[in-house]
């Protein structure tokens, strides 16, 4: 009974650590990437970029309010 509890808490362990350990892509958590928004990946790309999905949208424009000019 002591060795399977101890082979049982080796395992919780072993997995709780694994589960810690950061993936070997880089993560890409925000707008721009990081804090500075530099919007670079050191992740590698692929070699065939490939469209994943669109979007078409069928609203129109009914602002009234005019250009913004400088």
């Amino acid at each position: 009974m002591r060795k399977m509890k101890w082979i049982m808490t080796a395992l919780l362990i072993c997995l709780l650590y694994g589960s810690t350990l950061p993936g070997n892509t880089d993560d890409w958590p925000m707008f721009q990437h990081d804090p500075q928004h530099s919007g670079y990946s050191s992740s590698p790309m692929p070699e065939s970029l490939k469209e994943v999905w669109t979007n078409e949208s069928h609203c129109m424009n009914t602002s009234t309010s005019g250009d913004i000019s400088a």
